[in-house]
């Protein structure tokens, strides 16, 4: 009996251990059920860092893990807006299940070769680069306006009626074709060190600068492109090319092309165009 009054203190400090464990709250990674070990370490970091308690709190997932092989259960975070992937050992990337993605980021992942966008809308921004992709396809993307592709194994670039899309660099591809047609808002369009022999600029009516440097093109139509200010086409296969019809031609850079005698003649002719290199 004489122990009796000393019991509720004997139960204090399981009852404070019990608040304690009530007020931990569940890993974020675990409330939706990520699969993979190093994406659920990416999410619960950032989400102890900025104080995310709820998915539907996760605007963004920064993912550098080159043990990353899967990104199941990234869908259940409704306000996904940006996803950046690097370094991981992921094959197939598939993100068709994200549809409020609006900036991709993938980069250096050694093993990836193809990616799916054909049901992210809400894309705007798209940037690939050190990745070994053999194909990519960004059609049909309505809210698409910027997409850096560089050093990957793509031969085939297809932006097909994204009609938001303003610029695009694609610099050190193995690019043999592009289809850029239906791509009214395209204004650059920068693809140095492709695989390049023929490109048609006219499917692009606001096109003012094109930057083709380094392929193996021998013809390029541009006659229909009035708002054209820079052509840089240095280190190609043209032996001929009339810029007669394009006036607002501020820079045009031929260098290092087999350009015929008449050519070279015309090109000579030539007084209204401030820089012009051949």
């Amino acid at each position: 009996m004489k122990y009796k009054g000393l019991l509720p203190l004997l139960l204090l400090p399981m009852l404070f251990a019990c608040e304690e464990d009530e007020d931990i709250p569940q890993p974020i990674s675990e409330q939706v059920g990520i699969e993979d070990p190093a994406m659920a370490v990416c999410i619960d970091e950032t989400a102890k860092n900025l104080g995310w308690k709820s998915p539907r709190q996760v605007t963004f997932v920064n993912c550098m893990q080159d043990t990353l092989m899967s990104i199941v259960g990234l869908e259940k975070f409704p306000n996904l807006r940006k996803l950046d992937i690097r370094n991981s050992a992921i094959n197939l990337l598939d993100l068709r299940a994200l549809p409020t993605l609006e900036e991709v980021l993938i980069a250096e992942n050694p093993m990836m070769t193809r990616i799916n966008f054909s049901e992210n809308l809400a894309l705007t921004k798209l940037q690939i680069w050190d990745t070994p992709l053999d194909s990519l396809d960004v059609s049909n993307l309505p809210e698409l306006q910027h997409i850096y592709i560089n050093k990957t194994n793509i031969k085939i670039l297809n932006t097909y009626n994204s009609p938001n899309l303003s610029y695009i660099s694609a610099m050190k591809n193995r690019i043999q074709t592009v289809d850029f047609s239906d791509n009214d808002a395209l204004s650059t369009i920068s693809l140095e060190f492709n695989e390049l022999r023929t490109i048609n600029l006219e499917t692009m009516p606001s096109l003012q600068i094109a930057v083709l440097d380094y392929n193996q093109l021998s013809s390029v139509k541009f006659a229909a492109n009035q708002q054209l200010t820079a052509l840089h086409l240095s280190n190609n296969a043209l032996t001929e090319i009339n810029l007669d019809n394009n006036p607002d031609l501020l820079r045009v850079d031929l260098k290092n092309n087999p350009l015929s005698e008449n050519t070279k003649l015309y090109l000579n002719t030539i007084n209204w165009i401030p820089n012009l290199e051949w």
